[in-house]
């Protein structure tokens, strides 16, 4: 690509000029979003990033899939903020998540079910912090939230390797040990319900022949679906396609 010779020969200027120009003709094209993305954030960190997605989606001449790639981008700096260990701050960054992605929603059928998929994301994100601070009741909610808004985003790696049904499996088990069998039931039925090809474990997590003794695995292998954006297909992996206009 034109952007990123440009960067590799140390024209910055221009380059930032070239994207610009390519989010102006394409503003619903996921790869420019990666590179946008990748320079606010080396740039301005998460918070800047954040900032700058917000004002180019609550522009006037602003197109809907602007929205979409703005709660991708806080999506984005909520995770960053939690491997940092600010976790308010995450809070807030999935709050705006959503509020984009709802925005994003209204533009019609492909973006309501693109939405879904990364609200489900971003409330299975709140499950965690939940989880991590103790508060067992709090992730039980957004976790039912999250199988209610879009079930099939259940197995979804988010960008920090976890997954709402993982996430889900940690409460129950602490649920039960604290014998809080009212919660426990409710979150066991929750996950039953969402059938077994999403409860299944991913293969990379399975012990392979010969290493079923020692529970050796082999990380890496057949991970499940992992987000990479607005535009990507919420069920599969790999490259995404355009965000709708």
């Amino acid at each position: 690509m034109h952007h990123d010779f440009l960067r590799w020969f140390g024209a910055a200027g221009e380059a930032v000029a070239v994207l610009e120009a390519g989010l102006l003709r394409f503003p619903g094209n996921a790869d420019l979003h990666d590179r946008l993305r990748a320079d606010l954030l080396s740039r301005r960190g998460a918070l800047g990033l954040e900032a700058e997605y917000e004002r180019r989606a609550l522009a006037p001449e602003a197109v809907p899939a602007w929205s979409g790639f703005a709660g991708y981008a806080a999506l984005v700096a909520a995770e960053t903020h939690r491997r940092a260990h600010d976790f308010e701050a995450a809070r807030g960054s999935y709050a705006r998540a959503r509020a984009h992605y709802e925005r994003f929603a209204e533009a019609g059928p492909e973006p309501r079910r693109l939405a879904d998929h990364y609200v489900a994301v971003a409330l299975a994100g709140l499950a965690r912090l939940d989880f991590e601070a103790g508060d067992d009741a709090g992730a039980v909610q957004h976790l039912l939230a999250s199988f209610e808004r879009d079930p099939d985003a259940a197995p979804t790696l988010d960008g920090l390797n976890a997954t709402a049904v993982e996430t889900a499996r940690l409460v129950l088990a602490r649920l039960r040990a604290r014998v809080q069998d009212e919660e426990a039931e409710l979150l066991g039925a929750a996950l039953e319900a969402l059938g077994p090809e999403r409860l299944r474990r991913p293969a990379y997590d399975q012990p392979m022949q010969g290493e079923r003794a020692s529970g050796a695995t082999r990380p890496g292998r057949d991970r499940p679906p992992r987000r990479s954006g607005p535009g990507n297909a919420p069920a599969s992996a790999g490259t995404p396609p355009d965000a709708p206009r």
